[in-house]
């Protein structure tokens, strides 16, 4: 992702964008983390009324359904800062929280009108790599079909993830078992786990196998090889869920 982001702190221009984001009904997240772990909870803009007294707009009401109430005091932190982002407009903001109500499973928090926003660039990577940020926790795992002695063989494998996009995955194996993998092989019922938040499942080709040699950045003692897997079938809502969730944490630490 490029190291800016364009910035709009003119209030009226601001509420025009939230405005339109409420008339379009658009899906937004808050994206937080509990825990040391990071999270994306869907949520909705509602009306956005004038203050009868002021006549004027102050304050924006949001509701989830998927916020529990234990979650509720790891969210509402003390510097009461909550982050907003808006995938369709790749808009992230935060503000501060002036109340929060939980009833009826769907939680209600009021925020200020935020004094500014960020545009960020449709045009950045929307990879995540370990390298990059080592926080999350992200596992893929899979059975995989393999040749030994002119005969067919299946071993369960899990490894922790190397850099994954909308696109595909990566993860690193020991050179013992790489004579399992080959460029162009098909790896059904692939199960990535994704913070304990979300699993995707998938079907994928193993698009290329890179050998990496030890060295004071990898910090490897042997030789090991980068998989690198394409998915296939990998369905829209989950490629849109994994652009989100890769966008947002990215564009969170520029600005915080």
């Amino acid at each position: 992702m490029a190291k800016k982001t364009f910035v709009i702190s003119n209030n009226t221009a601001i509420l025009d964008m939230l405005l339109a984001v409420r008339e379009t009904k658009e899906k937004l997240f808050i994206v937080s983390e509990i825990n040391n772990i990071k999270k994306l909870f869907e949520a909705f803009i509602q009306p956005i009324k004038k203050d009868p007294i002021l006549n004027q707009i102050s304050n924006i009401v949001f509701t989830s359904k998927e916020i529990s109430r234990k979650n509720i005091n790891d969210i509402d932190k003390e510097d009461k800062q909550i982050f907003i982002y808006i995938p369709d407009k790749k808009i992230l903001f935060h503000s501060t929280s002036l109340s929060i109500t939980y009833k009826s499973n769907i939680m209600s928090f009021v925020l200020e009108i935020p004094i500014s926003i960020h545009l960020l660039d449709k045009r950045a990577s929307n990879r995540l790599s370990t390298n990059e940020d080592p926080s999350h926790n992200i596992t893929i795992k899979f059975k995989k079909k393999f040749e030994k002695m002119k005969r067919m063989h299946f071993r369960q494998f899990q490894f922790s993830y190397h850099d994954i996009s909308t696109g595909g995955i990566s993860f690193i194996i020991e050179q013992d078992y790489i004579h399992m993998f080959n460029v162009n092989d098909i790896i059904d019922n692939i199960v990535i786990s994704i913070n304990h938040e979300k699993e995707l499942i998938t079907q994928a080709k193993i698009a290329n196998i890179q050998k990496i040699k030890p060295s004071k950045i990898n910090k490897l003692l042997y030789i090991n090889y980068r998989v690198g897997l394409s998915f296939i079938n990998l369905s829209i809502n989950n490629q849109t869920w994994l652009d989100t969730f890769i966008t947002s944490f990215k564009a969170l630490r520029l600005v915080k």
